[in-house]
C-alpha cells in the first residue's frame, strides 16, 4: 500500500486576519489612594477579517460579532496595570484573548478647591 504525504499538508490551516472593537467601558477603583485596585466591564462590537487558507480552502470572512470584556488591575498614581479578557461569541472560530495592559491616566487628580 502506498502512504498519502501530504495528508500534514492538508491539515495545515494558516489562518491570519485582523480584528478592530469599539467598547463602551466602565471601571470602579476600590481605594482613592496612590494605590487602587480596580475592577471594570466593557460591552461593544467588534470587526473581523479573517483569511484561512490550505490545499482546499482559501477563504476571507468578514463580519461584526458582540465584545463583552472583563479587567481587572491596578493603579499607581497616574500609571494603570491590568489584565483583561475579552469574549467574542461567534460560529466561525474563537476569537476570545487575554491582553496584559500598560497606561496612564490623564486628569481625574486630586481636586483643589478656593475657600473664599
Amino acid at each position: 500500500s502506498r502512504e498519502n504525504t501530504n495528508t500534514a499538508y492538508w491539515n495545515d490551516l494558516k489562518s491570519d486576519g485582523t480584528l478592530s472593537s469599539v467598547l463602551f467601558t466602565s471601571d470602579y477603583n476600590f481605594s482613592t489612594n496612590k494605590l487602587r485596585p480596580f475592577v471594570g466591564a466593557g460591552i461593544g462590537m467588534a470587526y473581523a477579517n479573517l483569511n484561512e487558507k490550505n490545499l482546499f480552502i482559501d477563504s476571507d470572512e468578514m463580519f461584526f460579532t458582540p465584545n463583552l470584556m472583563l479587567r481587572t488591575g491596578i493603579g499607581i498614581e497616574q500609571f494603570r496595570l491590568g489584565i483583561q479578557y475579552n469574549y467574542l461569541p461567534n460560529k466561525i472560530t474563537s476569537l476570545n484573548y487575554f491582553s496584559i495592559t500598560l497606561g496612564f491616566e490623564i486628569g481625574g487628580g486630586k481636586r483643589h478647591f478656593i475657600k473664599p
